[in-house]
């Protein structure tokens, strides 16, 4: 029987670390715990004591630390014998004897020297600041990318053994696979999956499947996998959509890791719905003359004051009376949106189906033909000028595309995070495809940003698909993910999670100043604790001109920040980053700030979309995957975090 061979990042780098004639020793090692993890040979020995599982097998003065199972050895670690149990939190009782001598005679070792640095390929750029390192926290706050900090913390202080089983699992399907590694080329070891999401991956590759999943359940990396999945079952072309910018940003990197070269050289189109969108109507139609919000709600209020002054026949005039006070004081920001959200985004042809369609609780059913009536006078008014909505354009789209002969087709669909698209959008993208049954859907609806009238049973009505739900959070720990329910109290967004953390904070501040040393404090902490780089760590702010404020804030303290638009996220870039909260979907972080809780700016004044912004919040929240800190004002905290109470959540005494 042969084992596979399963490795993670942290062993990964620490063989880099070695001296080349120890990493060609590795291999064969390897080879021979693929045939009897057992004896290695004759090398391998079980660790005494309660550490049962664990085994070491020697290479030469190196020891290479592992557990096995039925079909798999886990590779959590190598390192010199002087040092390497120790660095594992594995005590001197439990280390065979033949390494107990060495350990005990052994000088503390140098922290790096330049053979280190260049068998593990670090730019000599940042030399002289690594070699200068005399501690931990001295290297978790260089100002250099995350990788090169990620590689060193495994080389010098690596995770206890317990920590490293928990890291995410690659495959080695064959140790000459480590020849290329050594020599600097980038060698794909893919992610290993767990049972329901291998299964997921091949599940009706010829059908359409969709698939639920709550946050950190793994439905990106899943949609990743059934493309190469797709490949191999013969698709010559695939389309990789999402709504969010950041979304397709990370989806093609992965793509690029997973296939060992770029999506399009296989025949993969990996782009957003609305760029999708845009470059069709482009094609046909020309450019599309969109005008200014501030022009919009010009031209709605005109519309709105021709509606008010003209009554429609079936309503009295104190029901007319009250219904326009009710839609005046609601405010035509809010007007504008339920054009554009529902009846353009979800293609409603009629007033007839407008009635019908289950729109907004806060508006009634006497309301909509108001409504209708504004919305026909404002796209009278805009057709004169020659404008129209962009959601407007998606529709005229869509109208040409099912009628479109020559509109390029792929062979297979895969629509990630579905539930932020709008029905006109989702009809568009299926234009796209050859037949309807190669497709993969994925969606949560607990995280629906936008009111876009995502519905699965209308989805699942129109494709006859198979439904499939995934039940385990691999991103959070059991604590944030708990602290993140709450904030949607009443749905059933469960998922189980294995790692255990801390209980998300809620801080607050009366001034910037204070603010700032907490959300510092914060990081720091953190980095330290889980021993992660700054540059893992993220603010999200409910909108962009807030973020722009936080990033030169966070520059005064010392951290290296900045602002980042979605589509231009790079996860290992060397500083904080600073999002919103619309560009975090689908993205994660080791420590997430999330920022700008005050009355009046989250929410704004008046608001009554409470319902979406507890969505958004609910978004920002289950970006973390370690530690989650929320920073609210002391004075004007913000009513989304009123029922965030123990136990799972810590809140600042006084508060």
């Amino acid at each position: 029987m042969t084992y596979t061979l399963i490795v993670n990042d942290t062993f990964l780098n620490q063989l880099l670390a070695l001296p080349r004639g120890i990493g060609n020793q590795v291999q064969t090692k390897l080879k021979h715990l693929q045939e009897d993890p057992i004896s290695a040979g004759g090398d391998a020995k079980k660790l005494k004591g309660e550490n049962q599982r664990l085994y070491r097998v020697r290479v030469s003065d190196y020891r290479l630390i592992y557990t096995f199972k039925s079909k798999w050895v886990n590779c959590l670690a190598i390192g010199h014998r002087r040092d390497i149990y120790r660095k594992l939190h594995i005590p001197d009782s439990e280390v065979p004897e033949e390494d107990i001598d060495v350990i005990r005679l052994a000088e503390p070792p140098g922290l790096l020297n330049e053979e280190v640095l260049r068998n593990c390929f670090i730019p000599e750029e940042y030399w002289e600041q690594l070699l200068a390192i005399k501690s931990e926290d001295k290297l978790l706050y260089l100002d250099i990318p995350e990788k090169i900090i990620q590689k060193v913390l495994d080389i010098l202080y690596p995770p206890s053994w317990e920590t490293l089983e928990q890291k995410p699992e690659k495959l080695l399907t064959n140790p000459d696979d480590l020849t290329s590694f050594f020599q600097g080329e980038i060698t794909p070891f893919l992610l290993r999956l767990d049972k329901e999401q291998k299964r997921i991956c091949r599940y009706r590759l010829g059908s359409p499947v969709l698939m639920k999943g709550g946050p950190g359940t793994g439905k990106t990396i899943i949609a990743v996998y059934r493309v190469q999945k797709l490949l191999e079952n013969g698709c010559q072309s695939i389309l990789f959509t999402a709504h969010s910018s950041a979304l397709i940003t990370y989806s093609s990197k992965l793509l690029e890791q997973l296939l060992g070269t770029e999506p399009e050289s296989k025949g993969i189109t990996v782009n957003t719905v609305g760029s999708l969108i845009y470059s069709y109507f482009l094609g046909r139609m020309g450019a599309p003359s969109i005008p200014s919000q501030e022009k919009f709600l010009h031209d709605l209020k005109k519309a709105f004051n021709d509606v008010k002054g003209n009554k429609l026949g079936d309503f009295g005039d104190f029901e007319w009376k009250g219904l326009i006070e009710i839609i005046f004081d609601r405010g035509f920001s809010d007007l504008l949106r339920e054009i554009q959200e529902v009846i353009e985004s979800c293609g409603l042809r009629t007033e007839a189906e407008y009635l019908k369609f289950n729109t907004s609780e806060r508006i009634n059913r006497r309301e909509k033909p108001i409504i209708w009536a504004v919305y026909q006078r404002f796209k009278e008014i805009l057709k004169q000028q020659g404008l129209a909505t962009q959601e407007h354009y998606k529709f005229e789209a869509l109208k040409l595309a099912q009628h479109d002969e020559h509109i390029q087709r792929y062979d297979a669909l895969i629509i990630d995070e579905a539930q932020d698209i709008c029905p006109v959008s989702l009809d568009f993208i299926l234009c796209m495809i050859r037949n309807r049954r190669k497709i993969l859907l994925t969606a949560d609806s607990s995280q629906s940003i936008y009111k876009r009238g995502f519905d699965w049973s209308q989805v699942h009505n129109s494709l006859k698909g198979s439904l499939l739900s995934l039940d385990n959070n691999f991103r959070n720990t059991k604590e944030i993910a708990a602290a993140c329910r709450t904030i949607l109290q009443g749905e059933d967004i469960y998922q189980p999670c294995k790692r255990k953390g801390e209980i998300p904070k809620i801080y607050f501040s009366d001034t910037e100043a204070d603010e700032d040393q907490k959300i510092a404090k914060f990081f720091k902490d953190s980095a330290r604790n889980y021993r992660i780089p700054l540059t893992g760590a993220a603010i999200i702010c409910p909108n962009i001109a807030i973020a722009h404020k936080y990033e030169e804030r966070m520059n005064h303290t010392g951290l290296k920040a900045k602002y980042v638009e979605g589509c231009n996220i790079n996860i290992n870039s060397p500083y904080i980053k600073i999002i919103t909260m619309d560009a975090s979907k689908g993205l994660e972080f080791a420590f997430v700030a999330v920022v700008g809780l005050k009355e009046g700016i989250f929410p704004e004044s008046n608001s009554d979309n409470l319902k979406q912004l507890k969505r958004l919040f609910f978004v920002a929240c289950s970006r973390a995957m370690y530690n989650l800190g929320v920073f609210a004002d002391y004075s004007h905290p913000s009513r989304l975090i009123n029922n965030l109470e123990k136990p799972y959540w810590d809140r600042e005494r006084g508060n």
